[in-house]
């Protein structure tokens, strides 16, 4: 049918049928042209959705791993927070000491409460130690991971202090010695505390 028209036009207008044959073109585009422009407008809405869909998913994966870090994190924290120490168990005994009202059976307490302890806190802390080690590899969780070392090995860190604990339990509760001894062990532990606190709040999910 095109052809026909086409062919009408510039054999009864030769003047201007080759003129008005291109604006029939450009107003009835061959089926051909129409087809091509219906598929590259599909395609092109096809890779927007594609790619705004891909954008999405970048982004859902950033949050996932993100809330899996921060959920590792936070577990991790919990973790930390059973070693804690507590005014009812040896931090009391050891004020006891420190105040000068130690006896026999505050060093037996103390004692007991070390030893009842000595399983628990070896598992603990062979767990974080591990878990510590595999994030020192993972960038976002470097500094984490040096937070937690120093819960369990540093300066104020667990280990040090259950050292000290085993230490004064070798001394007299009422020496000057010991009692100062004990003093300086219940402001480590209360900084202790703290540090495991703030672990929690270094990722939260």
């Amino acid at each position: 049918m095109r052809r026909v028209v086409e062919a009408a036009i510039e054999t009864f207008i030769p003047v201007a049928g080759s003129g008005l044959t291109e604006l029939y073109r450009h107003s009835h585009p061959p089926l051909a042209d129409r087809i091509r422009e219906r598929w590259e407008k599909r395609i092109t809405r096809s890779v927007n959705r594609i790619g705004s869909t891909l954008e999405a998913h970048e982004i859902a994966l950033r949050d996932l791993q993100s809330f899996v870090i921060s959920k590792a994190n936070y577990e991790h924290a919990g973790k930390a927070g059973l070693l804690s120490f507590f005014h009812t168990g040896m931090w009391g005994e050891l004020r006891k000491v420190a105040e000068g009202k130690g006896d026999s059976a505050t060093m037996a307490a103390l004692a007991s409460g070390l030893q009842e302890t000595d399983e628990e806190v070896e598992v603990i802390i062979a767990s974080l130690t591990a878990a510590r080690d595999m994030m020192l590899g993972q960038p976002e969780n470097i500094a984490f991971s040096h937070r937690l070392d120093n819960v369990l090995y540093g300066p104020f860190g667990k280990m040090g202090i259950r050292y000290d604990i085993e230490r004064i339990l070798q001394g007299d509760p009422a020496s000057s010695y010991t009692r100062d001894e004990a003093a300086q062990l219940c402001n480590r532990i209360e900084q202790f505390n703290e540090n495991v606190a703030a672990l929690a709040f270094e990722r939260r999910p």
